[in-house]
């Protein structure tokens, strides 16, 4: 029998040693352990030595003869994550015979009568490990068997971990009292025939090839699957939740479950399509859904993050409180009266009728249903003249969302931009064509106005001349080709320090340094768009900004400077026929 003890006890004689160490035992037969004091050893007899006759998995080993044992002093260290490896050949302990216990003891390990390893628990006494962690049956010991024994010790949490040949068998256990650092380590031989120890290591470095080493190491224990529903080991949610720890999965059985459930941690949801009353994420919990879930209620409460995977989730009502947010990635949320489908997320503004996006902000429409009015979309900053403006399928690329605006409609997006003072607005626009660009009324409170003549050409107010400029010309004067009911990519940047702007189309720089038709703006608050024309007016892939949109890539000056990072930077773009060579700005 052999058994292992971690804990404090008085350093004499031997040189204790400092972690990591290890000893593989490979000297010339007969050499005591109580000659190897440099190497931190001491042991009750001569007659604990090295021999060659029981090895494995080289060439020698310790014998511990009937009643004996060994020491190794450890030199006590603040640190968190210890690991203790060796190979050992115990006997089976005799039944009658029980084993004493060190209360001081980080964890000592035994042999039972039955050939399973044994922990002692300063609670519930000796308890043997038959079932791996994960209720696995153990194969147990024989007579005259090698087996590989890895301890993990956590001198923060106070808590052990037993591996037996690379396979979790414990984790979680408790130290024994009063014990905040590893000051020995102690085997001892079997009460009738003796004992076998080899390949010993100590050492804050994960064992390689455990499975389980680097999740034990992180977080103390592994996460677990559990079973839920009719037959399972839990047959109702909240108790598998009330079970599980954080990054738990629950596998649940397809069914109705008439429960209410409250999630205080973090876990992951997978197995059928289930349908539960009402269900509660708890502040600051994480859930991931991999499963289709429906219900009455679901509500995630402040800082809660509910992460949807491929799954659809359709409940009658969703609540999002302050700091929570619900991540859909490929999957579908249907609740309120939405649907939303593919990859976006959802927070605190949801079903807030005029809420400000925050920058930076992107639409392309896609994640709504068809037919979903704007006027119902002010949790992303969205309205409209009245509920006909809605998304529409099929528009700049082909199969997607957008939206169209009829004649005398408008539409409009708030966002939040305080702080920011440089503000890109890009989008996609099939316009309509204004009959007559000098009628147009010219709106005190924007920052930039911009129409599309009947022939075809962008326009912008110039607040310099109070009139509208007709872009036939970008600022190379190279002509502009016109727009005739094609699609097209507007980009604007507005700088609310030095109250200009500067307007690209599909790249190409058509004007900068425009002046704010308002110079006593701060900040952007967000776009509108109206249509006074019958022609209908579409509008698709909308982003707001500091940051000048990826494809912007024109560098017409061939400075190596993208146009619009250039015009970030600087405020405008020196024309190439100056014939600058140095210039200071």
């Amino acid at each position: 029998m052999v058994w292992l003890g971690l804990g404090l006890m008085a350093l004499a004689g031997p040189v204790a040693q400092t972690i990591p160490f290890s000893n593989m035992f490979n000297y010339a037969v007969g050499k005591t352990v109580q000659s190897m004091t440099n190497e931190g050893w001491d042991a009750s007899s001569p007659l604990v030595q090295v021999q060659t006759n029981v090895v494995y998995p080289d060439t020698a080993s310790v014998i511990l003869p009937q009643n004996t044992a060994m020491t190794n002093y450890v030199a006590p260290a603040a640190m968190t994550n210890v690991w203790t490896d060796f190979y050992v050949q115990m006997e089976p302990r005799n039944e009658t015979n029980d084993l004493s216990a060190d209360s001081n003891a980080v964890i000592q390990v035994a042999l039972d009568w039955l050939g399973y390893l044994q922990v002692y628990d300063r609670t519930n006494g000796w308890l043997s490990l038959s079932n791996t962690v994960r209720g696995a049956p153990v194969t147990a010991f024989t007579n005259g068997q090698w087996g590989r024994v890895t301890l993990f010790q956590n001198y923060v949490a106070g808590q052990c971990a037993v591996f037996l040949n690379g396979t979790l068998l414990k984790e979680l256990q408790p130290f024994g009292s009063n014990v905040t650092a590893c000051s020995h380590v102690r085997v001892e031989g079997g009460d009738t025939t003796g004992s076998y120890f080899d390949n010993f290591i100590m050492t804050c470095t994960i064992p390689a090839g455990f499975a389980d080493a680097q999740e034990i190491d992180t977080y103390g224990y592994v996460a677990l699957t559990f079973n839920v529903g009719p037959g399972q080991t839990y047959t109702n949610i909240q108790s598998a939740i009330d079970a599980a720890m954080n990054r738990y999965t629950l596998n649940i059985t397809s069914g109705t479950y008439n429960e209410n459930v409250t999630i205080t941690h973090s876990v992951i949801i997978t197995g059928g399509v289930f349908t539960i009353n009402n269900m509660t994420l708890g502040t600051n919990s994480t859930t991931t859904i991999r499963q289709g879930l429906s219900g009455s209620n679901l509500t995630l409460q402040a800082g809660a993050h509910l992460n949807v995977t491929g799954s659809v989730v359709a409940v009658s009502n969703l609540s999002i409180n302050a700091g929570a947010r619900l991540v859909v990635v490929n999957g579908t949320v249907v609740a309120n009266g939405f649907t939303f489908t593919g990859s976006f997320t959802l927070d605190q503004n949801w079903g807030t009728p005029a809420a400000a996006a925050i920058l930076p902000y992107q639409e392309n429409f896609d994640v709504y249903q068809p037919g979903i009015p704007l006027n119902l979309l002010g949790f992303r900053g969205w309205g409209a003249s009245d509920n006909s403006v809605v998304v529409e399928q099929t528009r700049y690329v082909s199969a997607s969302n957008g939206v169209d605006l009829g004649y005398f409609k408008t539409l409009s997006n708030r966002v939040s931009a305080a702080g920011v003072g440089q503000v890109w607005t890009d989008m996609r626009v099939n316009p309509a064509y204004s009959a007559n660009d000098d009628t147009t009324a010219v709106r005190s409170t924007a920052a930039f106005m911009m129409v599309v003549t009947t022939n075809g050409y962008l326009s912008f107010y110039d607040q310099t001349n109070s009139s509208w400029d007709v872009c036939t010309k970008d600022i190379w004067q190279n002509n502009v080709a016109q727009r005739t009911g094609q699609w097209s990519r507007v980009s604007v940047l507005c700088d609310y320090n030095t109250k200009k702007c500067a307007v690209f189309l599909d790249g190409v720089l058509l004007r900068q340094g425009l002046p704010f038709i308002n110079p006593a703006l701060g900040t952007n608050s967000g776009f509108s768009m109206a249509n006074e024309e019958t022609n209908v007016v579409s509008l698709d892939d909308v982003y707001v900004g500091a940051t000048y949109p990826s494809t912007l890539t024109n560098d017409v000056n061939t400075n190596g400077i993208p146009d619009a990072q250039e015009i970030l930077l600087t405020g405008d773009i020196l024309h190439p026929e100056m014939g600058s060579i140095f210039t200071i700005r």
